[in-house]
């Protein structure tokens, strides 16, 4: 009985705590993010420079995460808009447009937002700050 009462409390604590990183996360999102680097971890080195100049095609880029939930990205002169949320501790933001696209938060700070997009064909990091 008591081992039961045990992994009841832990249970507890484990949702109550997944549930505060999903909100400290979302609290951090919230705002405008403008698109400063992009990085492709899969590229060879000698590449790299072809993406450096591929990023100052992204300069005035920006995602701008509103509080009710929904969000409006400037890529390259082009508008889209749609809706998001954070789930996986804090772990992951899940936009959905057209469709839902989970996107991996590898950094969250106040002032810069690092989040991974994954296909299966590559791997592109979007760096941005507030």
């Amino acid at each position: 009985m008591k081992l039961l009462r045990k992994l009841s409390i832990i249970a507890v604590l484990f949702i109550a705590f997944g549930c505060n990183a999903n909100k400290i996360a979302t609290k951090k999102i919230i705002g405008k993010w403008h698109i400063v680097d992009m990085r492709l971890p899969d590229m060879p080195e000698e590449q790299q420079s072809l993406l450096a100049q591929m990023v100052t095609v992204f300069e005035d880029s920006y995602m701008d995460f509103k509080s009710d939930g929904t969000f409006v990205t400037s890529m390259v002169g082009e508008e889209n808009k749609g809706k998001w949320y954070i789930k996986n501790d804090g772990k992951t933001i899940v936009t959905t447009e057209s469709n839902d696209t989970e996107l991996e938060i590898v950094v969250l700070t106040k002032t810069e937002f690092v989040m991974l997009m994954n296909d299966n064909e590559m791997k592109i990091e979007l760096v941005m700050k507030k």
